[in-house]
């Protein structure tokens, strides 16, 4: 089912299945639930999905009638449980906690909860209030997501024994999620954890470079068994001051890695892509967009295949000594290589020459990368002579041998969410449907294959 306000469909449309026996995956605006299971005389047949096994529900009012919603919390043994707040044109952003302090103490009592999605911002105190049942919350919840970084949840992660999923939904710095030790803590306990997304991710500590790093090497030796770790906005002073290589340190503990987004800006070297190759042999999808990869070819004749990685997005791509590639015995040797090392890539792996261009983040100043025609950038090997119009012509001339062509802008997205779906399918039987599925439909559509 679906949520009929956002398709612009209306409820009689789908009457003949409503409350039916068979049903037991229910998603659909908070309004049409309250008049399927609280006034059937409105024009659809009375039932109460006495089968429902999973339940979304999108709150587009700014007081919603949640009669229907109560009755299903209150009388449905229900293992998935997503909520969440739709920002509808005439809807005003308040009453958040008081939803989520209304509906909490019945979703603590779904002992067989295996995913819970509570995208309102304000998500309420999960422990029991003062005269509740003491309950162990939730012992098989293997999937938690959260409109943004609440403490009084994050103490209770480590109690989620077997808990696979941690995901923060909010949007802007209502996801922002700081290097404090006792967040570090909270999500590093979390053993299980096979998936780890965080849309912002701060960083700041002015007086020790290194703090951020540890940050992050605290998460990936805690949870080992990571598959998917997306950071897409990593944000902090220690960024721009970091000189030392981090991929190896991150990566090397993690083996199972398949999807790996980090949005921040390091250098990547020649032999950091060595390391990735032979540490992370199940990695599927790259998105390093900060990034710069500085590579050689003599680097890349001793680089082992990525033989499932079928995405790759760096920020630049720069060859050692582009003048010598370009000749054309050993630009031949350079496709070979690069073909070798990344057999399933179809579209380019960085961005485009006009987005580098206009990039108005790139710190040109800084690490003098972005340079324009003939300069040389400071870059560390002194002893390459190449300038950035070479490095642009030895880029394109090689994309266009590999036939690559200019990935989709919603690539990262499309790849990551179909990932997603499948993991959460297999992990805890049913997919999460965010709103924007209905709304924001393309960055949602599957890709095809090998054309991300």
């Amino acid at each position: 089912m679906i949520p009929f306000e956002m398709a612009h469909h209306g409820l009689e449309l789908f009457s003949d299945h409503l409350g039916q026996e068979t049903v037991e995956v229910v998603a659909i605006n908070c309004t049409d639930l309250t008049r399927i299971i609280c006034y059937p005389e409105l024009g659809s047949p009375a039932g109460d999905f006495p089968n429902l096994k999973a339940l979304t529900v999108y709150i587009s009012e700014d007081d919603p009638e949640l009669g229907g919603l109560s009755r299903l919390l209150r009388t449905r043994d229900l293992q998935f449980i997503h909520l969440e707040k739709w920002i509808g044109p005439h809807t005003m952003r308040h009453n958040y906690r008081v939803l989520s302090g209304k509906l909490l103490p019945y979703i603590r009592a779904h002992q067989n909860l295996r995913a819970l999605v509570l995208d309102l911002a304000g998500c309420g105190n999960p422990l029991p209030e003062e005269g509740e049942e003491e309950e162990l919350l939730w012992p098989r919840l293997k999937a938690l997501y959260l409109h943004c970084a609440d403490d009084q949840w994050l103490l209770q992660l480590f109690k989620f024994k077997e808990l696979q999923i941690f995901k923060l939904l909010g949007r802007r710095f209502a996801s922002s999620f700081d290097n404090s030790r006792f967040r570090t803590a909270a999500v590093a306990k979390c053993k299980h954890l096979r998936v780890v997304e965080i849309p912002i991710l701060s960083l700041f500590d002015h007086n020790d470079n290194n703090h951020g790093m540890n940050f992050l090497m605290d998460i990936v030796r805690g949870c080992p068994l990571l598959q998917r770790l997306s950071l897409p906005w990593v944000t902090g002073y220690f960024t721009r001051k970091m000189k030392e290589p981090l991929l190896f340190d991150l990566l090397s503990v993690l083996p199972r890695l398949e999807v790996l987004e980090l949005g921040m800006d390091f250098w990547v070297y020649g032999t950091e892509l060595q390391d990735l190759a032979h540490h992370c042999p199940r990695l599927t999808f790259l998105d390093l967009n900060g990034a710069k990869l500085y590579v050689s070819l003599a680097q890349m004749s001793g680089t082992l295949p990525f033989r499932q990685l079928e995405f790759v997005r760096f920020k630049q791509i720069l060859f050692k000594k582009p003048g010598y590639l370009m000749q054309e015995a050993n630009f031949q040797t350079l496709a070979t290589e690069w073909s070798r090392i990344f057999p399933k890539l179809r579209t380019t792996p960085c961005l485009a020459e006009f987005e580098l261009d206009n990039d108005p983040s790139d710190g040109s100043e800084e690490d003098g990368a972005s340079v324009r025609g003939d300069e040389k950038p400071s870059f560390p090997d002194a002893d390459d002579d190449g300038t950035n119009s070479d490095w642009q012509s030895v880029r394109s001339k090689l994309w266009e041998a590999l036939s690559y062509v200019e990935a989709d802008e919603y690539a990262s997205e499309k790849f990551q969410h179909m990932w997603q779906t499948n993991f959460e399918i297999e992990t805890i039987g049913w997919p999460v449907l965010s709103s924007e599925a209905f709304t924001y439909t393309w960055p949602h559509s599957f890709p095809p294959r090998g054309y991300c």
